[in-house]
């Protein structure tokens, strides 16, 4: 018989996992308790994980659209008309091209062209 260290109940020794290696042979946790310490401790880590994979996703959206972001710009510079259509997308014509561009915010044509304003500034204002 031994006492639990975290439970601190009398259990019977094959109610203890043996090892080698401890002077008594046995574990001073019963099985129980060990498992149900095993099961806390891989719930912390998948939520951790999950956190984790949720703030990848928040990096690799933001990324995603500062890059988009940055090709409607290039399509500006390039001397595209720009246009909103719809809720989502937004069109850019030059000629016989057109470039649409979906799942934009109004927004992100907001920045867009407010960026867009800048950049026409440095290339063609002289100060």
């Amino acid at each position: 018989m031994r006492i639990c260290k975290i439970c601190g109940v009398e259990k019977p020794l094959s109610e203890y996992t043996s090892y080698k290696n401890y002077p008594t042979k046995f574990r001073y946790v019963c099985r129980e308790c060990e498992n149900k310490k095993a099961r806390e401790r891989g719930q912390k880590l998948r939520e951790e994980l999950i956190r984790l994979n949720r703030e990848e996703e928040e990096v690799i959206r933001e990324f995603n659209r500062l890059k988009s972001a940055d090709q409607i710009l290039n399509l500006l510079i390039e001397g595209y008309d720009v246009s909103w259509s719809g809720e989502d997308t937004v069109i850019f014509n030059k000629a016989e091209k057109t470039v649409h561009a979906k799942h934009a915010t109004k927004e992100m044509y907001n920045i867009i062209f407010a960026r867009y304003c800048i950049e026409l500034e440095k290339r063609f204002v002289k100060r």
